[in-house]
């Protein structure tokens, strides 16, 4: 019995230092192959994914697809529930300033996008980079990058977590690493005694990426977690 029990502990330490060493390839909660799609186009990764079919409503009513699918670029997807979040807002808005019996739609949300009102076809640039943000590209102090938007730029970093939730475990020597995405509202001078950890709220605003690293065949894709409201809206 006491051989049986020194087995079966052995086994679970080589699964944790296994489950470990694939840090770069997980996504919160979940172990993956980053690769698998790899020889479909990122348009197509989304469309195949339920969580991202409003997204995919809005990529075309937008006219992206190509954008998109251009060779060498990064997508920051947006899942159903940060669509919707939005929605909320905006009804609530609506609702308070026009008509309390008011609602804002899925279907205004696509004619304010296939029509440019109040840029949000543009803005919708703001998840759309021009080169491949991949792991070994991005730094735990983080740096701003240029988004498809003109004049926009936002703060993406790789960082090192101690939060339980996010994967630490004090028996382990390599700490996990997740990406964050932000965006700040007023100038923020960016080092390694300022890094995007520490961006103020009222500077800037950030959201974690629940899954990172997907290689499509013509860039990367990272989605941003449910709690985050399309265009960073409530700020």
């Amino acid at each position: 019995m006491k051989n049986k029990l020194i087995i079966l502990f052995s086994a679970i330490i080589v699964m944790l230092i296994a489950l470990n060493s694939c840090q770069k390839s997980y996504i919160t909660g979940d172990i993956q192959n980053v690769n698998l799609y790899s020889h479909t186009t990122t348009y197509d990764y989304l469309k195949s994914k339920p969580v991202f079919d409003t997204l995919v409503q809005c990529i075309d009513a937008a006219g992206l697809k190509d954008a998109i699918n251009a060779n060498g670029t990064t997508f920051f997807a947006l899942t159903n529930t940060t669509i919707y979040s939005y929605l909320s807002v905006r009804t609530g808005r609506v609702q308070s300033t026009i008509n309390q019996n008011s609602k804002w739609g899925l279907d205004s949300l696509l004619y304010y996008i296939t029509n440019n009102k109040n840029r949000t076809r543009d803005s919708l640039k703001m998840y759309l980079f021009n080169q491949k943000l991949t792991y070994d590209v991005l730094t735990n102090t983080g740096k701003f990058y240029s988004s498809g938007l003109a004049k926009d730029s936002a703060v993406i970093s790789y960082e090192t977590t101690t939060d339980p939730h996010l994967g630490y475990n004090s028996n382990f020597t390599t700490y996990p690493k997740v990406i964050y995405f932000g965006h700040v509202f007023t100038p923020y001078l960016l080092n390694n005694a300022n890094p995007s950890s520490m961006i103020p709220s009222n500077v800037g605003t950030r959201v974690l990426c629940t899954t990172t690293g997907i290689n499509t065949s013509n860039g990367v894709v990272h989605v941003l977690a449910p709690s985050h409201i399309l265009f960073f809206t409530l700020h």
